[in-house]
């Protein structure tokens, strides 16, 4: 198991018992409002599409940068960076748009205020 792997068992085991209200001493319970696992290069429809196209050249420095979480770097640098421009298409701008998928963890359903409701219908 890669290491942000571990990670990620680490924080929704942490979020989950954060939620309880067993040690009142330590203050009240914290809930996330959503939780979303980054679905990666796989090719499943993604739940959620955010557009990082003001952000991509950042993107692309910081995968050079972590060497050790990609085998061939160059390769897969261009492969990200291409599934970004794919998924970016769904946003239909005409311009180069690239986005990241992401999919609701089925362990937090998705709790939206009447507020945000409201903005995201906008």
């Amino acid at each position: 198991m890669r290491d942000h792997e571990k990670t990620a068992e680490i924080v929704l085991e942490a979020i989950r018992l954060s939620s309880y209200s067993f040690k009142q001493d330590l203050g009240q319970p914290f809930t996330v409002p959503i939780f979303l696992n980054f679905e990666g290069m796989t090719d499943n429809d993604p739940s959620i599409l955010l557009d990082i196209t003001d952000s991509i050249n950042i993107k692309n420095d910081v995968l050079k940068i972590y060497a050790s979480q990609i085998i061939d770097n160059s390769w897969e640098c261009s492969r990200v960076l291409n599934r970004n421009l794919y998924l970016g298409s769904y946003f239909q701008k005409g311009n180069k748009t690239y986005a990241e998928n992401y999919i609701l963890n089925k362990k937090w359903p998705l709790k939206i205020s009447n507020k945000l409701l409201k903005t995201i219908l906008e």
